[in-house]
């Protein structure tokens, strides 16, 4: 950019002695004069051709100003703060303290008018993240690892706890742990284990997850249980043996009366039912 300027400065003044010749002579002749009047033409033309060159030039720097006022740091503050609404906007984290750990050498990210961010695993974003960059104008996409640091409130162990034992209020303690150190069915309310019984033993400050809990059972092995037989229009009661232990919901076998073995489902206490479609 700079030599074309000094290039029409150069024509420019080359025509400027061309014509101050032309007029010291003290008898211009019809070649003169047509020199004249062409460096005139010249004159103009070479003008025009220098104030484009100098446009040029001023719009050359005040791209490069715009460039360096639009320093990385200033895009990087941009990009992160996109990064970090994406993450703090997940319903599971809104209103969690949140810590966004970068890489110790953040990429050259472009100046962007609407950075967009999106992490490409599904699920809470907890933990290490591979990020992905969008941005629409200037048109670029890119990606970036983060790790991402949340506490988590849940209920634990407080004590060592055998299977099969019945979990009440003392046998448990909430605490907070590393968000991405525990499981998704981690318990967070104690409605979830209470009365509730292990499936396997688990030592002090264990986590309790849901997979660890069943209900307790309602029907025994042997018990006498009544059989709630019910179709499309019709409702029958019968008694039966039951052969298995089960809770609300479960599925367990019953020997009626008749020794016909049937599989019903727990209701409540001392009640299957059996649906006859």
């Amino acid at each position: 950019m700079k030599r074309w300027v000094r290039a029409a400065v150069l024509v420019m003044r080359l025509l400027q002695r061309t014509l101050s010749a032309a007029l010291a002579a003290p008898r211009a002749s019809r070649a003169a004069l047509r020199t004249l009047a062409s460096a005139r033409v010249w004159m103009v033309a070479d003008a025009a051709a220098t104030s484009i060159a100098l446009a040029l030039s001023l719009a050359w720097s005040l791209q490069c100003a715009e460039a360096s006022a639009a320093t990385p740091a200033d895009s990087g503050r941009e990009w992160r703060a996109a990064i970090e609404t994406m993450v703090a906007e997940h319903p599971m984290l809104a209103g969690q303290d949140l810590r966004i750990d970068y890489p110790a050498t953040l990429p050259r990210w472009p100046v962007c008018k609407a950075p967009r961010a999106q992490s490409t695993r599904q699920g809470i974003p907890v933990g290490r993240l591979s990020i992905s960059l969008r941005c629409n104008e200037p048109r670029w996409q890119g990606a970036i690892q983060v790790v991402v640091v949340a506490r988590r409130t849940h209920y634990a162990a407080a004590r060592a706890l055998q299977a099969g034992a019945v979990v009440d209020a003392d046998a448990i303690v909430s605490v907070e742990s590393d968000w991405a150190s525990l499981p998704d069915d981690v318990v967070t309310e104690p409605e979830q284990v209470l009365g509730r019984v292990l499936v396997r033993s688990v030592a002090a400050g264990t986590a309790l997850t849901l997979n660890l809990v069943r209900q307790t059972a309602v029907i025994r092995n042997g018990e006498r249980v009544r059989v709630q037989m019910s179709g499309a229009n019709f409702v029958v009661a019968g008694e039966g043996v039951a052969l298995q232990a089960g809770s609300a919901g479960d599925q367990v076998r019953v020997k009626m009366g008749g020794g016909q073995i049937v599989t019903a489902v727990v209701v409540r206490q001392g009640l299957v039912e059996l649906r006859i479609d």
